[in-house]
């Protein structure tokens, strides 16, 4: 391996994710939605993880819970989401998205789904599925060297749970 062609694929990794924010975010905005991209990503979070409680949250989007908590106070502010005492445990509350949310976060994933396509615009099956490899295996690296430094990663554990 090369350190310059490991660093520019890290670079490119980092400028997909960002521009990739950019466009959804500037979608939630031209849409005049009202909530910003992380409050949209915690409502495309529940999509697959309804009832889970705020540190699962945090963990699956790799903020602190405090930051988690402000962005569903938000969000419970416009009834996306509202908050349930877990049953076994009364310190937790778990999240749920309400109806009004989901019809956000149908609309967002539609635009989510629309971006993806065209990323993926002429490129063939085969090559999809060598690059889903390939970051498959970045990502299974990845939660491994996180395993070593004992942090949470309770999202490299789901392969299956694409957002």
């Amino acid at each position: 391996m090369k350190d310059e062609q490991l660093k520019k694929i890290g670079q490119y990794i980092r400028q997909i994710h960002h521009f990739q924010k950019y466009l959804i975010n500037k979608k939630i905005n031209d849409k005049k939605i009202g909530i910003t991209y992380e409050q949209a990503w915690v409502l495309m979070l529940l999509y697959n993880h309804n009832g889970v409680n705020q540190q699962e949250i945090a963990n699956l989007c790799y903020k602190e819970k405090s930051t988690i908590l402000r962005l569903i106070d938000a969000l419970e502010r416009m009834n996306y989401v509202t908050r349930q005492r877990d049953k076994n445990d009364r310190r937790n509350n778990n999240i749920f998205i309400t109806k009004s949310g989901a019809i956000i976060q149908k609309e967002i994933m539609s635009m989510h789904i629309e971006l993806l396509y065209s990323l993926f615009e002429g490129l063939s099956d085969e090559t999809i599925d060598k690059a889903e490899h390939v970051v498959f295996q970045i990502h299974q690296n990845l939660y491994r060297a996180s395993n070593q430094l004992n942090i949470e990663s309770s999202i490299c554990e789901r392969k299956n749970d694409a957002i």
